[in-house]
């Protein structure tokens, strides 16, 4: 079985083009924290992402998690700690906040360090695995959400690798698998689709698992933050829903189809009324590729990367769920995909999560384009097309089966 082309597969198998893609993001992360650590040699507008993590997690420290959720306060916190401040509400689960608190015990640039190189140590050894001799292949395609994730020091990385153990272990036939859905609890939208597929599977050995996980949590943060925090969590999850619905975030940066029609202009409810049917198709997808696809690798592909899809609230740093994916069909897609296919596929993914690139060109090259609440978000558009393209893949690979890669045996068993 000749591979369909010499060059992607020669080049997508090349462990030199894995570890050159991993050695970039970790400089990059090693890089930011530096800067971090050396303020004066970086222009300073606000502060990152992971700084306002950092100030939740001190917050939980001095027994004033519940200010976390009240958006003057937490100002309040980002100016007493760093001398700046940056509109970012919080919403994240209070078990988020509990993680945030271990790290806020040393400074910061070291727990930008800790958080950011050590959850993309562990992404990029699990898409590793789940990908074998094809690993280039998802860590090459999801560089820009990569460096989104190490600039900004955001979360992307973390769901990422839960997901990705999520679908080791289930293809391992490990009840455990539910241990790691179960600690998405921290970005619950983004374990949905993943929940659906146990449901419909009927793995209810593992759902009990997960719930079980997410209950212990639940009880932990009693402990130690209070009832009253589920309150404070509940105010501003609200609050959170109202603000998008009302375009108040940045929707340029969104990936879902509600923040590519509403930046194309449509109203709120025109927006989430398609996001809401499109979610409603994806749904019907899942469960019919659960029910009727015999490869595992292509169902939970498919289960992770309609992830990004279903909820409205979806930024491109969630993006590396999506190398996820592409490391689950790896040794499917590789050997027979097409130089223009991998290129197209290439792009698409690229373009998926460039979106303060496409901010910054739009901004300079477009006459009459002065803000970029303008700008139109591209990136739903190019995740469907990307899974068309694989999809078609798929479908040719199924008409011509490969043998099974011998470095996936491990995780093949049933």
């Amino acid at each position: 079985m000749a591979p369909r082309s010499e060059l992607v597969t020669g080049l997508f198998a090349n462990r030199a083009l894995a570890w050159s893609v991993a050695g970039l993001i970790a400089a990059i992360g090693i890089i930011n924290a530096l800067l971090l650590a050396t303020p004066r040699l970086a222009r300073v507008r606000g502060i990152t992402d992971f700084q306002d993590f950092y100030v939740v997690g001190r917050l939980v420290l001095s027994g004033r998690a519940a200010c976390a959720y009240d958006w003057p306060c937490l100002r309040e916190a980002q100016m007493a700690e760093f001398g700046h401040w940056e509109y970012m509400p919080w919403a994240y689960p209070p078990q988020f906040s509990g993680l945030m608190a271990v790290l806020a015990r040393v400074p910061h640039p070291v727990a930008f360090a800790l958080f950011s190189l050590g959850t993309f140590g562990l992404y990029a050894v699990l898409v590793w695995r789940l990908s074998g001799r094809y690993a280039g292949f998802p860590l090459a395609l999801t560089i820009p959400a990569a460096i989104v994730n190490m600039r900004c020091g955001q979360n992307g990385f973390l769901t990422g690798a839960l997901l990705a153990l999520f679908a080791m272990l289930y293809l391992q036939r490990r009840r455990s698998c539910g241990a790691a859905l179960g600690a998405m609890i921290i970005k619950p939208h983004l374990a949905a689709a993943s929940a659906i597929f146990l449901m419909v599977r009927r793995e209810f050995a593992a759902a009990a698992v997960a719930l079980a996980v997410v209950a212990v949590s639940a009880a932990v943060v009693i402990l130690q933050l209070g009832l009253d925090i589920w309150q404070a969590f509940g105010q501003a999850s609200e609050q959170s829903g109202r603000m998008l619905w009302d375009g108040k975030f940045p929707l340029e940066r969104m990936v879902s189809v509600y923040a590519m029609l509403r930046q194309a202009g449509a109203t709120a409810h025109m927006a989430m009324g398609a996001h809401l049917l499109v979610s409603l198709g994806v749904v019907c997808a899942v469960v019919g590729l659960a029910l009727r696809c015999r490869d595992e690798r292509v169902v939970l592909a498919g289960i992770t990367a309609s992830s990004a899809l279903l909820s409205p609230y979806t930024y491109d740093y969630d993006l590396p769920i999506i190398g996820v994916a592409l490391a689950l069909i790896a040794p499917v897609v590789v050997p027979r995909a097409s130089g223009t296919e991998a290129l197209a596929v290439g792009l698409l993914s690229w373009i998926s999560a460039s979106n303060f690139l496409l901010i910054y060109l739009a901004l300079e090259l477009v006459p009459g384009l002065a803000s970029h609440k303008h700008v139109w978000s591209v990136s739903a558009l190019c995740l469907f097309a990307m899974g068309l393209i694989l999809a078609a893949v798929i479908r040719r690979t199924e008409r011509s089966p490969l043998p099974q890669c011998p470095d996936h045996e491990g995780i093949h068993q049933r």
